[in-house]
């Protein structure tokens, strides 16, 4: 019995996940539209190299802003 409520609450748990979807480029123009001015990180993060250049910049700053939000 216990095997069982094990897994149909894996199988409920499975399902709760969204599915794969991929952003077509029009997605990018609306997010610039509707953002205007003000900071948007999914599109600051979409140059190439971004992701991985601003956090090793300073590997003590980002731990540190990092562990602070939790």
């Amino acid at each position: 019995m216990m095997r069982t409520a094990l897994s149909r609450a894996h199988f409920r748990d499975g399902s709760l996940n969204i599915p794969y979807e991929q952003h077509l480029p029009a997605h990018t123009r609306l997010l610039k539209q509707w953002s205007g001015n003000a900071f948007n990180f999914a599109l600051y993060f979409q140059e190439p190299g971004i992701a991985e250049k601003e956090p090793e910049a300073d590997t003590r700053r980002t731990l540190r802003l990092f562990f602070y939000s939790l």
